[in-house]
């Protein structure tokens, strides 16, 4: 190998080394992140409804007829209703499904 390529490997390499940990360190904060706000929905599902699907389709104050025109625009008004559910009661994203499904069936043609 020449000269240009060890002090290619001579700059490169540590500084790669040195760089990884500001690439790692995010992603794994990110990861903490995710973990700790489904942790709070799974939390919060349990504390507010008891972890009752059938209690929170009957005591959330949610607009069941906005969240049913919602669904019924296709996908990307269940998109919207998910978001929407999300943001008033933050509950699990298979509990928020489990809900517009249920009250989708519930809701009069």
């Amino acid at each position: 190998m020449n000269e240009t390529g060890m002090l290619i490997i001579a700059i490169v390499g540590p500084s790669l080394i040195c760089l990884a940990p500001l690439v790692l360190f995010p992603i794994a904060e990110l990861r903490r992140a995710k973990a700790n706000r489904q942790f709070q929905y799974n939390e919060f599902f349990a504390v507010r409804y008891g972890g009752s699907i059938e209690r929170m389709i009957a005591e959330s104050p949610l607009d069941r007829g906005l969240l049913n025109e919602w669904c019924s625009q296709g996908s990307r008004g269940v998109k919207r209703a998910r978001r929407y559910v999300e943001l008033w009661d933050p509950v699990p994203r298979a509990v928020v499904d489990e809900y517009l499904r249920r009250i989708g069936a519930d809701a009069p043609r």
